[in-house]
């Protein structure tokens, strides 16, 4: 899907003066033939209109002696282009002083950098939520943009926020869904503090990629089943992992206090990842899988379809669409995804 073309602001004006440059050259050397006749090459009159343009003051090329509404003609040509001009670079000053070229320059950059990705997430709004998915995202090394209104600030409110590629607007813009990459991204959030506004995202993302997975935020559960409807693959809502992290807090501390020293031990970056197993091992067992050379790597479930089993054994066997549980590190996931991982 080839994306659409949106001139920005700037490409706009710059096209304007292009458009009223061809125009004032064209009806003068239009005008210049007509008043001269076929004497007068066409190359001679859009010579002799170039120069009066610019107020160069060469001699004439085309011969208006005895031509008077020529030399009319050349004063009005004169006043359009010294007008041109002025207008050209009036607007070039606007953007400079105004800060508008920088803008420019830095929208030029963030969508040359975000064209380089390819299974990025996409984050769309930004909300406290929003902001610990960019931080876990960033600390367990997956590439990610941000997409919501004042993006540049938004992403300023978490460490490192200046690394994540960001893009401003209104969130469920097809178009600025398509700048942030869609049709190659991994996965949406939809993170907005406002649950009609997340369903909006949902249905967008859906339409544009069938293939990603959309998790969505719902502040109110009772939405939970029209952000599924709409596109949610899964769909979390806040008060209910507070409940349960609460409870956990009660009966569990030490289990809890595993899990947060884990999460923000920023060294390490020991996460549980899941590592979708390659096709050329299944039918293998759990010890073909050679999981001593992983050492920074700890093998804690596999999944085959909806059956779990938690602490395999090395003569466990392993199926087709076998889903591999660890607990690694960001560096120890990309080596077991690039050596017995799918491609």
């Amino acid at each position: 899907m080839r994306r659409k073309f949106t001139p920005s602001p700037l490409a706009r004006r710059i096209l304007l003066i292009a458009a009223l440059c061809a125009i004032v050259l064209a009806i003068g050397t239009v005008g210049y033939r007509m008043v001269v006749g076929p004497e007068a090459g066409w190359i001679d009159c859009l010579y002799m209109t170039v120069i009066t343009v610019l107020t160069i003051g060469y001699e004439e090329v085309v011969d208006l002696t005895g031509h008077p509404g020529g030399r009319v003609f050349t004063m009005f040509i004169a006043f359009g282009g010294i007008g041109l001009i002025g207008y050209a670079l009036s607007s070039v000053t606007a953007f400079a002083v105004g800060g508008e070229l920088r803008s420019e320059w830095r929208r030029w950059q963030m969508d040359r950098a975000i064209e380089q990705l390819s299974g990025q997430y996409i984050i769309c709004g930004w909300s406290r939520v929003a902001g610990q998915i960019a931080a876990e995202l960033l600390a367990t090394g997956r590439s990610l943009v941000v997409v919501c209104p004042n993006a540049s600030e938004a992403v300023r409110d978490i460490p490192d926020g200046d690394r994540i590629p960001h893009l401003s607007g209104e969130l469920g813009d097809d178009e600025l869904l398509k700048r942030a990459g869609i049709e190659r991204a991994a996965g949406v959030f939809a993170a907005a503090d406002d649950d009609p506004l997340n369903i909006v995202v949902c249905m967008t993302a859906r339409q544009l990629n069938p293939r990603l997975r959309i998790v969505a935020a719902a502040a109110d559960p009772r939405h939970g089943d029209k952000m599924k409807k709409a596109g949610a693959d899964a769909v979390i809502n806040a008060f209910t992992i507070g409940g349960l992290r609460m409870a956990s807090e009660m009966i569990r501390p030490a289990a809890v206090s595993f899990l947060d020293i884990m999460l923000r031990d920023r060294e390490k970056g020991l996460r549980i990842e899941e590592v979708p197993l390659a096709g050329s091992l299944e039918g293998r067992t759990v010890a073909d899988l050679k999981l001593s050379a992983y050492p920074e790597s700890l093998l804690v479930a596999v999944r085959m379809g909806q059956d779990w089993k938690f602490n395999p054994s090395p003569d466990f066997g392993l199926e087709k669409g076998s889903i591999l549980i660890f607990m690694t590190t960001p560096a120890g996931r990309e080596r077991l995804v690039e050596e017995i991982g799918q491609k």
